[in-house]
């Protein structure tokens, strides 16, 4: 801290007003050039991109994720997250299937719902029963079986 006249501190950027600015300006500087570096070169040439492969199809559908609570060991509850998606090869279907998210996501949360309730505490839940159960649920919302269901990840926390 540096002093004025009357003998009250101030601080140090206050003493040099000029100082935060350059500073700022160079922080500055340096974000833009990083943020160049990390840009695209084929974009610059105006060359077309190729999109990269994320392992997705075009018949791949992602779900949000659900949760459930399961009874501790030690009395009160753990969360089980269930992540999952559909695989919907038909086109007309995986429309259906887009658009009938929300009653999936409903008869999910119910099959879910009931296979916690059957799960002893500490125990882990039955993938079997729950891909099975899943997988009937899927069917029944689309009105016809075409669509599956594929189990991503199970976390009891």
């Amino acid at each position: 801290m540096a002093s004025n006249i009357r003998g009250t501190a101030r601080r140090r950027s206050d003493a040099c007003p000029g100082r935060r600015g350059r500073v700022g300006q160079w922080r500055l500087g340096l974000v833009g050039l990083a943020l160049l570096s990390l840009a695209p070169k084929a974009s610059w040439a105006g060359e077309k991109q190729k999109p990269e492969h994320s392992g997705a199809t075009a018949s791949f559908m992602r779900l949000p994720a659900l949760t459930a609570n399961v009874p501790r060991q030690g009395g009160g509850f753990s969360i089980v997250t269930l992540e999952a998606g559909l695989d919907v090869p038909d086109p007309r279907l995986k429309i259906r299937a887009e658009q009938s998210v929300p009653r999936l996501r409903d008869a999910y949360q119910h099959v879910l719902a009931g296979l916690v309730t059957l799960t002893l505490p500490g125990a882990q839940p039955d993938l079997d029963r729950l891909s099975t159960g899943l997988q009937s649920a899927t069917d029944r919302v689309m009105g016809r079986p075409g669509a599956h269901i594929l189990l991503g990840t199970v976390i009891v926390n």
